[in-house]
């Protein structure tokens, strides 16, 4: 019995300096980049733990200080995983963009609801192009779902203790995270099938119209993101109705508010300079 103990203990700790010198490694590459005073494998997520919610803000609002006043990068580490906030100049947008076309694994944390959509696909597949989503298709019960989603993905990433699937489908917050996205998916659900049950009679109107000859002068018909999904499983047999149903997720989830929260965060930033607020009034 103690032998086993002694085997297991030495196993953990043989895991664990594993574990701390490939982070230790990989730590080593942003050295020169400033971060947050780190802790072993949880990075800077004991800084956030409590009242999420202030204390991201409070967080994103510091890091932004620091960048300006030093004019560089920030990095913030969620466990084992480095976040790079605060990139100013295009040229570094471009290094870190192109740098990082493979996610992390907690874009995985909302595969259940996007599956492999824009942003939650792998770095290898592509975007497929944007539309234009008719906000009667939100109900109220979609929008309590959708926002009940955010909270509870933003809650597992803050607690590195769910990041572990096995660990995370043990918990009251999966089960309610799953009835959320339930009601998330009623709604592609319902524009897709939509879309396929209207399929064969545009079909049809499109045979009627080229045999008799009908020409506009309008120019090419504008064509909606779904039209054009449907026109690529067409020609490519790899893309299957479920890609087709989470790149539509994507996009729905795109779409909420964009223009408000755009508006939001451009007045927020100028009210927190003076010096813009002057030069806007004078023109």
């Amino acid at each position: 019995m103690l032998l086993s103990v002694y085997i297991v203990c030495t196993l953990l700790l043989c895991i664990c300096v594993l574990l701390w010198s490939l982070e230790r490694r990989k730590r080593n590459k942003y050295r020169g980049v400033p971060t947050y005073p780190l802790l072993p494998f949880i990075g800077n997520i004991h800084q956030v733990v409590g009242d999420t919610q202030s204390k991201f803000f409070h967080i994103v609002e510091n890091i932004t200080d620091i960048c300006e006043e030093n004019q560089s990068l920030f990095v913030v580490w969620l466990g084992p995983c480095p976040i790079l906030g605060a990139v100013q100049h295009p040229d570094d947008v471009k290094m870190v963009t192109n740098s990082f076309v493979e996610k992390p694994y907690f874009y995985d944390f909302g595969r259940a609801w996007l599956g492999d959509g824009l942003v939650t696909a792998p770095g290898q597949e592509t975007a497929l192009g944007v539309s234009n989503i008719s906000e009667n298709i939100v109900t109220e019960e979609y929008y309590d779902a959708f926002n009940r989603c955010l909270e509870l993905m933003i809650y597992r990433g803050m607690n590195i203790l769910l990041h572990p699937d096995a660990i995370y489908r043990l918990t009251p917050a999966h089960k309610e995270m799953m009835n959320c996205v339930a009601a998330l998916h009623k709604v592609s659900d319902n524009v897709v099938m939509k879309k396929l049950r209207a399929e064969p009679k545009n079909v049809k109107l499109s045979e009627i119209n080229h045999n008799q000859g009908k020409v506009t002068n309008r120019g090419p018909k504008f064509k909606a993101f779904l039209d054009i999904l449907m026109e690529l499983r067409e020609v490519d047999p790899n893309l299957t109705d479920h890609q087709i149903k989470a790149e539509v997720d994507t996009i729905i989830l795109a779409g909420q508010e964009t223009v408000a929260t755009a508006f939001f965060y451009t007045l927020l930033m100028i009210g927190c300079k003076p010096g813009v607020q002057e030069k806007m009034y004078a023109e």
